[in-house]
């Protein structure tokens, strides 16, 4: 990202469809401002995807830390899923 996108909340109401065009196909956000201030962020679908789902990647890798430092038990994925017999049912091959 060069040079972020910024917009002014009273220009949103008349560019509101332009906006929802340019962060999709951009893929990049959209700073919402209210003078100084910034209100909001304008973000396309697959980047909020992709944003959330690399939080819920970093919480598992902090929870398996954590685990991992109070000394609890863990498991790899593999040995869950023989334990659990899933490796049939969600098609995993080996």
């Amino acid at each position: 990202m060069d040079e972020r996108q910024v917009i002014a909340m009273s220009d949103i109401p008349a560019r509101l469809r332009a906006l929802i065009e340019a962060v999709h196909l951009r893929d990049e956000p959209c700073f919402v401002v209210d003078g100084q201030n910034v209100r909001a962020v304008l973000l396309g679908a697959e980047a909020y995807d992709a944003l959330i789902e690399r939080l819920e990647d970093l919480e598992d890798s902090l929870s398996i830390l954590e685990a991992h430092e109070s000394g609890e038990p863990t498991r790899s994925l593999d040995e869950y899923l023989r334990e659990q017999g899933a490796t049939q049912d969600i098609g995993v091959s080996r």
